[in-house]
């Protein structure tokens, strides 16, 4: 008898297929470019590869990673700035406040 090991499979909203035709891409690269321009203002370089595009505004010489509310307000600011729907890029990061749904007696 061979052990099989099932392997997790990730949700669908994490794998690339579904992804497509749903704006993610555009909402990325418009986002990030915005926070690309905010780092190099705030810190008047260009971002190193390991450091965090969302980044905690203090006054730091260096970028410290945003908490989960200043990473999803960020995205919300930038997406107002460029006219993109940031649903599908806090969906895929894992930011969407849903409401809890209530039980019917």
């Amino acid at each position: 008898m061979s052990a099989r090991i099932s392997a997790k499979r990730a949700p669908q909203y994490r794998r690339a297929a579904y992804w497509r035709g749903r704006g993610l891409t555009e909402a990325l690269v418009a986002i990030l470019v915005v926070r690309y321009r905010e780092f190099r203002a705030h810190f008047g370089r260009n971002p190193d590869p390991q450091e965090p595009l969302f980044f905690a505004v203090n006054g730091s010489s260096r970028p410290k990673p945003a908490t989960a509310n200043e990473t999803r307000r960020q995205i919300m600011t930038a997406a107002a700035m460029t006219g993109v729907d940031p649903r599908p890029l806090l969906k895929f990061m894992g930011l969407v406040v849903t409401p809890r749904r209530r039980r019917r007696p």
